[in-house]
């Protein structure tokens, strides 16, 4: 209708006609307060919120049909029920990283659970990345995602110019690998 519309075409809806088609945009916000660098907690949450005309909905379950389907088969416009005839546009391309990040995060988390915010551990950082932009907030976990993103190899710590001993090469080696870890 909108392509019409902007077309010169106008319009009018019989006050019975029911349907209604909108587009909706989503957004992940992250909750990390307790996952930064040194506090010894690993574990974040993660929701997946759809926004339809100022109404923010949970986008899990209105996705959880497909979720085991081949997306790759689905129509270029998927068409989403929100009840009470309401209806969402959601374009196929933009819903594919998500999509397969929802397959690979729920394969080990209950399909029952979709609406509920995902308690997910820092090691899933890099399944964050591949959703792109809509993600707000969890710079400390993006930024974790983006270094295992581009990994190029575990850097040669220099020793601390008080250190007093000598390490053999296999001790300097677990020494970086200790101190990647540690990042």
């Amino acid at each position: 209708m909108d392509i019409l519309e902007s077309d010169g075409w106008q319009i009018n809806y019989s006050d019975n006609f029911r349907l209604q088609f909108d587009d909706g945009d989503w957004e992940i916000p992250i909750h990390e307060e307790d996952s930064e660098e040194g506090n010894g907690n690993d574990w974040f949450s993660l929701r997946f919120d759809l926004t339809v005309n100022d109404e923010r909905l949970p986008l899990g379950p209105l996705l959880a049909p497909i979720l085991s389907s081949d997306i790759h088969k689905l129509p270029e416009i998927l068409t989403l029920p929100l009840g009470d005839h309401r209806y969402v546009r959601l374009p196929k391309s933009r819903i594919l990283p998500f999509v397969d990040t929802l397959n690979e995060l729920f394969n080990r988390t209950p399909k029952n659970a979709l609406d509920q915010p995902l308690t997910l551990s820092r090691y899933d950082a890099l399944a964050i990345n591949r959703l792109g932009g809509r993600v707000r907030g969890g710079e400390y976990l993006r930024g974790l995602a983006e270094k295992l993103e581009n990994f190029s190899g575990i850097k040669t710590i220099p020793l601390p110019d008080k250190f007093n001993a000598n390490l053999r090469p296999y001790q300097h080696i677990a020494l970086n690998w200790l101190q990647f870890l540690r990042q």
